[in-house]
């Protein structure tokens, strides 16, 4: 039985269950196949398209990479994600990564902590600091790639296991071998890297552009995001229109730093690159 607590279930549609109000299990099954719901309705999460296109592709897919200009939501969907998958998959696994512990606590973990205060129902498990506790077996757990052992021997009885990589370009190549081969046993174990491009070459670098990997691949530039479209704050702290001004006039459009964290592309390489952008970084 999942741990949210569905004596009083939210309706799935008021106007076609009056009267009867809908079975626990057929509301379980709806949010299943609808997160982005159940979001909605346990924390009042409005994502916009693009990060509900991920979601969905997340849900539906063993292996997605995503990347993404500066200041476009991904970690704030990596937590949605961790929230949703292990909420609403009994007995299942959500482990997110970084390269350092303080970008783990930083990115995803501060905004599960805030979504959890914002909950509109009770959601019947223990939140600490980079853990969420549902059952014997069945977690959230956030841990750097610094220590690696942490991998070892997690295999969920649901086989449902999601892996959230997060500032995956800065992530040695090796670990992110060892996490696939350890870790994506299972069918129903997913895995999510999202990051900024930093540079090609890289193993993030090849999951855009080698086919055979089999990877689901997004990229968000700032121009897709909902602020600079429309020129005004429609989400807070995403990115604006004036900060691209800024960073046009500063870094100039060729600049490496431009391509990476405007457009949210790999920057071009050249004779004349003496120092890659990982660096800088």
């Amino acid at each position: 039985m999942p741990s949210v607590k569905l004596d009083k279930p939210i309706p799935i549609n008021p106007a076609k269950n009056i009267g009867r109000p809908p079975k626990p299990s057929t509301i379980i099954r709806y949010y299943q196949a609808n997160p982005d719901k159940w979001l909605e309705n346990a924390f009042g999460v409005q994502l916009w398209e693009k990060q509900r296109e991920i979601l969905h592709d997340v849900w539906n897919n063993r292996y997605v990479a995503v990347k993404s200009a500066f200041a476009t939501g991904k970690s704030y969907l990596g937590a949605c994600l961790a929230l949703a998958f292990s909420h609403l998959w009994p007995d299942s696994v959500v482990l997110t990564t970084a390269r350092t512990f303080r970008q783990v606590r930083s990115n995803v973990w501060s905004v599960i902590h805030s979504l959890k205060e914002r909950a509109r129902i009770p959601l019947g498990s223990e939140f600490l600091q980079t853990e969420i506790r549902l059952g014997p077996g069945w977690f959230v757990l956030g841990f750097s790639t610094d220590d690696p052992g942490t991998i070892q021997g997690i295999h969920p009885k649901s086989g449902r296991i999601l892996i959230i990589m997060d500032e995956s370009a800065e992530i040695d190549a090796a670990i992110h071998e060892r996490i696939h081969s350890a870790l994506m046993t299972s069918e129903g174990a997913r895995v999510l890297h999202i990051g900024n491009p930093l540079e090609p070459g890289t193993i993030f670098h090849r999951y855009f552009t080698d086919e055979k990997l089999g990877f689901v691949t997004h990229t968000i530039s700032a121009f897709d995001t909902p602020n600079v479209r429309e020129g005004r704050e429609v989400i807070p702290g995403l990115v604006t229109r004036t900060w691209i001004e800024e960073r046009r006039r500063e870094w100039g459009e060729d600049s490496p730093l431009w391509y990476s964290q405007v457009l949210g592309e790999f920057p071009p390489t050249g004779d004349d690159t003496l120092i890659p952008l990982s660096w800088v970084k």
